[in-house]
């Protein structure tokens, strides 16, 4: 029963972060000129979803026995937990990371998946936001 209700969680979680992403390439609702504030507000929402919603993702298959990120310190709370995959999450996303948190087995792959994710994501707002300025332009 607990693992049936952790595999609705990630499916869950891994339709908002495709969500998030549509997001960009569809803005509801933007009509200003130039780049609006709403579209850095876009972008931070999809960024906090992703950043968010791998972190879920690693915590949760990481609970349902498989390992998919070695901890160097041993995390004995639930939350220090979440929070170490959150953190794992947003390095990965963001950076190259730390080597504190690194990911194993399966979790290299997810974590391949983020980072192309990661770079992708600022190529896509610029195309986008340019897209949508040359459409009102018109």
């Amino acid at each position: 029963m607990e693992k049936a209700v952790l595999v609705i969680l990630l499916i869950t979680t891994a339709t908002l972060i495709v969500r998030s992403i549509w997001m960009l390439f569809k803005h509801p609702g933007i009509k200003e000129h130039l780049m609006p504030v709403s579209h850095l507000l876009i972008l931070f929402i999809v960024y906090g979803t992703i950043i968010s919603g791998f972190g879920l993702i690693y915590a949760l298959i990481s609970l349902m026995g498989y390992p998919v990120i070695k901890l160097e310190l041993n995390q004995s709370d639930f939350f220090s937990f979440i929070e170490a995959c959150i953190y794992f999450s947003s390095t990965t996303i963001l950076s190259v990371g730390y080597g504190d948190i690194v990911p194993v087995g399966a979790g290299r792959w997810i974590a391949a998946l983020q980072a192309l994710i990661g770079y992708l994501l600022p190529i896509a707002f610029v195309l986008s936001s340019v897209v949508h300025h040359n459409k009102i332009a018109k």
